[in-house]
């Protein structure tokens, strides 16, 4: 329950960041340089879940390595992960170069602002190379159950963005050296990631490429079983700005005022983080041992906690919505406000 507590008051810290952040953003761009930022960060948002089932295959299963202490089988499936990590890394740039030089003419992209689009979309490759390489840290870091810590570091790049909005504000500079600026920010907490992992592990014997796929295979089909239903449930998230970015009349302004509702109901959709993440390993580890009393009173409490906490967001929001977008964004979202309230109540009733 400690690293629950600490995973709901990062995320809503995260969250409330970026509840100020966008405003502030779409005011000084305005709608259609913001809908290509919003276009830009969905594309790489949608590769990234080319992993989707991955990092909870990783941690499920290094956290019965770990409390069995198969120190070795955790450094063999640790190398496999970043071998396949690398390989989905290089598809990731491979496919956003594919949009610099062959895409863009699908995305309803403004003639006078085509070359920063091609710009921010190249640098947005050169950064997933960085991510995919790293992000299997953050699956140990939760096998090792140091979710706390890891938490912390979830807001340190919002508070980053926060202050470069303010510079970028300051001496208006364009909208691609922002998006520039907020990739830097997020791959920021990387080297302090690695930092604490040495704690636990020797960086230097796991965390370089190997292949062990005999011994890892059953971690790998695990985390393809969960594929299609990670897919499902993050993709049309991912996808809707890209589709509106390429499909509505109106384009980046559409991509633009969807990023707006999502934002305010994002705290929905990652309230599960807050009981999934640090749940995950101390549940590995009970079946481990076999303690099924521990798993079912857990599992019981933690239920009926998301249930209640829930509920309660979903209707203030839904009853709310007009005043609520008044003061988000002002008159900008004068006619958002049904469109809120109907997602509220798809949201109860799924």
């Amino acid at each position: 329950f400690r690293n629950t507590g600490w995973s709901a008051i990062s995320q809503i810290t995260f969250i409330a960041i970026k509840f100020i952040s966008i405003p502030l953003v779409l005011h000084h761009f305005g709608k259609e340089q913001y809908g290509i930022i919003v276009v830009v960060t969905a594309l790489s948002g949608f590769l990234q879940l080319l992993s989707a089932g991955l990092p909870v295959g990783i941690v499920r299963h290094a956290a019965g390595w770990i409390a069995e202490e198969q120190w070795d089988m955790l450094r063999r499936g640790v190398r496999t992960s970043l071998s396949l990590f690398s390989i989905l890394g290089l598809v990731n740039v491979a496919i956003l170069v594919g949009i610099v030089l062959f895409g863009y003419r699908a995305f309803h992209v403004p003639p006078e602002s085509l070359t920063e689009f091609k710009l921010m979309v190249m640098a947005a490759a050169a950064a997933s190379i960085l991510y995919w390489y790293f992000c299997v840290a953050d699956q140990l870091l939760v096998a090792f159950e140091d979710v706390a810590w890891l938490s912390r570091m979830i807001a340190l790049p919002a508070l980053l963005d926060l202050g470069w909005i303010l510079v970028v504000r300051r001496y208006d500079l364009p909208f691609h050296v922002y998006y520039w600026g907020q990739l830097l920010t997020m791959l920021t907490p990387i080297p302090l990631k690695l930092w604490r992992l040495r704690r636990h592990i020797n960086l230097v014997a796991h965390l370089r490429p190997g292949w062990f796929w005999a011994d890892c295979h059953d971690m790998f089909r695990f985390s393809l079983g969960l594929f299609s239903i990670a897919m499902s449930q993050n993709a049309v998230n991912q996808l809707r700005p890209i589709v509106l970015g390429m499909r509505a009349g109106t384009g980046m302004i559409a991509a633009a005022e969807f990023r707006v509702l999502f934002q305010v109901t994002q705290v929905l959709f990652l309230m599960k983080s807050w009981f999934s993440d640090p749940l995950l390993p101390t549940m590995t580890k009970a079946v481990a041992r076999n303690d099924h009393r521990f798993v079912e009173r857990t599992a019981y409490a933690m239920t009926r906690l998301a249930w209640v906490i829930t509920v309660f967001p979903v209707v203030m929001i839904a009853v709310c919505a007009k005043d609520i977008l008044q003061v988000y964004v002002g008159n900008q979202g004068d006619t958002l406000h049904v469109w809120l309230s109907f997602w509220m109540l798809a949201f109860i009733g799924s």
